[in-house]
């Protein structure tokens, strides 16, 4: 009875709230423009516009239009500059056998595509040059600005109709031109994930 008055215990991490870390709303770090080192960047119609602010006057140097990707917001760290967009990986190609009572095992491939976060760091001072883009698997859930680093937080989930046999290959990575899965001791499984979640 004593017990039952007290609140329940916050989640270190919720996922219907972008911005709560261990029941603390964060401020959200992601902006709709950023001024910075004389630049002036804003998002405007999935396009990011660069201009340079020079005395009264602004020069346009850029503008980015990130097609079929959805663009979420630019990310102010310092000297650096984080674009954040979302969308979907390129098709990749998976196999697995299905052992059978018989020793013929059966084998099951197939193609997937999978959601991913893109975070494309950009210089501060000369954000119209091209940048170094990696990309998340999932969704973003979250991202922070700690001791000068962004921390971006994804989550993803099987399709209903997911390979459920196709775990490893699923497992989440990050990558550079190369994919790169990151280690299992390093991934969150909820503890009751829906149709597999990370």
């Amino acid at each position: 009875d004593m017990l039952s008055e007290l609140p329940a215990s916050a989640p270190a991490f919720v996922r219907s709230d972008l911005y709560s870390a261990g029941g603390i709303r964060e401020e959200n770090i992601l902006k709709e423009y950023v001024c910075a080192n004389k630049r002036f960047l804003y998002i405007s119609d999935n396009k990011l516009y660069i201009y340079e602010l020079i005395g009264g006057q602004a020069a346009r140097l850029a503008v980015r239009d990130y097609g079929e990707e959805k663009l979420l917001g630019i990310i102010q760290g310092g000297e650096r500059l984080a674009v954040i967009s979302t969308g979907v990986s390129q098709p990749y190609s998976f196999s697995y056998n299905v052992p059978s009572e018989s020793g013929a095992d059966t084998v099951v491939s197939g193609t997937v595509e999978r959601k991913e976060t893109f975070v494309e760091l950009l210089d501060a001072s000369a954000p119209e040059k091209e940048g170094n883009k990696v990309s998340l698997s999932g969704t973003l859930a979250a991202a922070y600005l700690h001791e000068g680093r962004i921390i971006a937080v994804t989550y993803e989930e099987m399709e209903e109709n997911g390979v459920k046999e196709d775990s490893a290959t699923f497992m989440p990575y990050i990558s550079d031109g190369e994919k790169h899965l990151c280690a299992a001791d390093k991934v969150f499984m909820p503890p009751q994930p829906l149709n597999g979640g990370f």
